[in-house]
């Protein structure tokens, strides 16, 4: 929690990276993946107990490049949408 009480920003985002990279090295097939781009917009605050999850779409896919974009969500109220480029390895 940041000093708001509200879950912190660079965890949000450290989240929707994560999730992000997984979907890549799935839908590519590979071992592993690099972030080549990650933008994340604020959109509502997290809350002490909230249940956060990933909700990630492919958007494009290349052979060595996977775009996607996430909704980062507790419940039905979204925290934060991301969208990024991740390189195949």
């Amino acid at each position: 929690m940041n000093g708001s009480g509200s879950l912190h920003g660079g965890v949000v985002r450290s989240f929707a990276d994560i999730a992000m990279s997984q979907v890549s090295r799935l839908i590519g097939g590979a071992p592993g993946c690099s972030t080549v781009s990650l933008t994340c917009d604020f959109v509502g605050p997290g809350k002490l107990g909230d249940v956060v999850e990933a909700r990630v779409r492919v958007t494009r896919q290349t052979r060595t490049l996977v775009f996607l974009s996430a909704d980062i969500v507790a419940g039905e109220r979204v925290l934060a949408m991301a969208t990024g480029l991740w390189k195949i390895a």
